[in-house]
């Protein structure tokens, strides 16, 4: 008599190996990145850009922050630089090597941004008559990934499910997080919505939603801007914070200056580059008395090197000395006279430095970098991490082009720093979390390509066979 054999369950084993083994495929993977030394996944063009962009900001903020060793030691404003682009390289290596997947979580950043920004608001630090960071940290510059993973995220789901209520997250989303960031930052405000308005066309949402969007956004826009551009400022900016005092309700006061106040230092500045008064408009069309003194964009301060015109004369300047090859790195002399030249304006530094040659240089280098991006979107099959690298590299083109418009003066000045280049450790961080994305979606998702086309080649084959 045989004895009875007993009944496993293999099911059961199965589910409990499993977990062990992806742990094991995990630590194993680690291991080896750690004794090979391959930290740096993904398309080694966008790492050769990236290590370009560090070494041209390493020695362009050395030679531009001498301003800054005044009050400091001589060279700790580069170490502190330096130290910010190492920590940056460390964040591209960690998100380089995640799944695009895991991306999704940006979404949860969204609550938490918009917390930041009505604390700042309210407690923030001002600089240049705006509250743009807290402790250090700048709501604003960390809003740019959460709200351009949620918008790839909630598109992805729109085409996936069909159902409209991740097109309205879209709006409810973007728009209001959009118009409160303009409230410190016109120019941030602007980039980070013509990113996500992009975003839809490339996402392909219908075409109803995306005229009806174009509409009401055109519409409110042109209204808005004339309402801003035919009010005088003495009435966009109040000296007294206006007083509500409803029945039964304790009184309240809201100071519409803290709101109105960048908006109105951005119609100053287009006025100031089309050559014309401020309040032009109010005077003409309501008879309104221009204002008098030396308040910000009136035209009565037409000094090439007063406080109105001062950074962008000296960018010309800076521009002018470069020539065709430039006077070396360490040779500039506007960078002791240039307001922010280790930030908005060191893109006038490396003209100045760098010459005609260096400036092109840094510009193809940008174009480089959104094309190169474009391709590793193509080869995408899945929407998400297609519309993660697109949205990445889109919102750093667009802001290097914007700063360097401003340079050559050919918009208005604006707030925005170069990017991957200027110091300041929140926008270098930002823009190394797009470099990590855009890293990670051409690690993963171009090997899922590889292999599809492999399996495609071997069916061939044994068909043929």
């Amino acid at each position: 008599m045989k004895p009875a054999i007993p009944n496993i369950n293999t099911d059961s084993m199965h589910t409990h190996t499993q977990p062990q083994e992806q742990s094991q495929d995990i630590r194993k993977k680690l291991v080896d990145m750690l004794t090979s030394g391959k930290f740096f996944n993904g398309d080694k063009g966008i790492w050769t850009i990236f290590i370009f962009f560090c070494l041209i900001s390493i020695i362009e903020v050395y030679s531009a922050s001498s301003t800054l060793t005044f009050n400091t030691e001589y060279w700790r404003p580069i170490v502190t630089h330096t130290k910010f682009i190492a920590f940056g390289i460390i964040i591209v290596i960690l998100i380089s090597n995640c799944p695009p997947r895991f991306f999704s979580v940006l979404i949860f950043g969204i609550p938490l941004v918009c917390i930041l920004l009505i604390v700042t608001k309210s407690f923030g630090q001002v600089i240049n008559e705006s509250t743009r960071t807290l402790y250090g940290i700048q709501p604003s510059e960390w809003a740019k990934p959460c709200l351009i993973g949620a918008t790839a995220f909630f598109i992805s789901r729109f085409h996936s499910t069909g159902k409209d209520i991740f097109y309205k997250l879209i709006i409810w989303s973007s728009i209001p997080m959009c118009i409160f960031i303009s409230f410190d930052s016109v120019s941030s405000g602007i980039i980070l919505f013509v990113t996500i308005y992009s975003l839809l066309f490339i996402g392909q949402l219908p075409a109803d939603k995306l005229k009806r969007l174009t509409r009401d956004i055109v519409i409110f826009g042109v209204l808005f801007s004339v309402f801003i551009a035919i009010t005088p400022n003495k009435i966009l900016l109040p000296t007294e914070p206006i007083k509500l005092s409803p029945p039964y309700i304790k009184p309240l006061t809201i100071d519409i200056k803290k709101y109105t106040t960048r908006y109105v230092t951005a119609k100053n500045r287009i006025f100031r580059m089309l050559d014309i008064p401020v309040d032009y408009l109010a005077v003409y069309l309501f008879g309104i008395a221009p204002e008098t003194g030396n308040s910000d964009g009136n035209l009565e301060d037409k000094s090439p090197l007063g406080d109105n015109n001062r950074q962008m004369t000296m960018a010309k300047v800076a521009i002018t000395r470069g020539g065709l090859i430039g006077v070396f790195p360490g040779n500039s002399r506007q960078r002791d006279f240039l307001p922010q030249s280790y930030s908005d304006c060191i893109y006038a530094i490396i003209w100045e430095e760098m010459g005609f040659v260096g400036g092109i240089t840094v510009l193809v280098l940008y174009v480089i970098l959104f094309i190169r991006a474009g391709r590793i979107a193509r080869q995408c099959n899945l929407m998400f991490p297609k519309l993660l690298v697109m949205g990445s590299s889109l919102i750093i083109f667009i802001q290097a082009l914007v700063n360097m418009a401003m340079t050559v003066n050919l918009i208005p000045v604006t707030g925005q720093t170069l990017p991957l280049i200027s110091r300041g450790i929140n926008s270098m961080l930002v823009s190394c979390i797009f470099i990590g994305i855009i890293l990670s979606v051409s690690q993963f998702e171009n090997k899922k390509v590889v292999r599809m086309e492999d399996q495609t080649k071997q069916d061939s084959k044994s068909q043929e066979m």
